[in-house]
């Protein structure tokens, strides 16, 4: 089901990088992805990395390349967000082995990361136009 993809979390971090234009969005990950840790199933840390990481890029390229904050430059940052995201779940749970290793390299992997990136990029979208409207 395509709303089992949903991560609320990555989806305000990624808005409150659209919205806020000081680094101190990725000083307020470090309390949150602690806490979200410890009630997570993935290894400890794997959460964590991938989603400072994917904070990172996405500041980065709203610093450097995307300057302009229209309703097309947030949803290249949720697509480029939710991807780098994937990506980087899936290479920290390559490094560190665990107890359910073969869900995770499913040959379908792609459908329900293509699911997550679609939804969660239509939630960002979502929030960004209504912050938009109604400031």
């Amino acid at each position: 089901f395509p709303l089992n993809r949903l991560n609320l979390f990555l989806v305000s971090i990624l808005w409150l990088a659209l919205m806020a234009r000081t680094p101190t969005v990725l000083l307020s990950i470090v309390p949150a992805t602690l806490f979200m840790e410890l009630f997570s199933s993935a290894p400890f840390g794997a959460i964590f990395l991938s989603t400072f990481i994917s904070a990172m890029i996405v500041r980065w390229l709203l610093v450097t390349l995307f300057t302009n904050r229209s309703l097309w430059i947030a949803a290249m940052v949720g697509i480029v967000g939710q991807t780098i995201f994937q990506g980087a779940m899936l290479a920290s749970l390559m490094v560190v082995p665990f107890r359910n290793s073969s869900v995770v390299f499913d040959t379908h992997f792609l459908t329900p990361a293509g699911w997550s990136i679609i939804v969660n990029t239509l939630l960002l979208l979502l929030s960004y136009s209504f912050s938009l409207r109604f400031p």
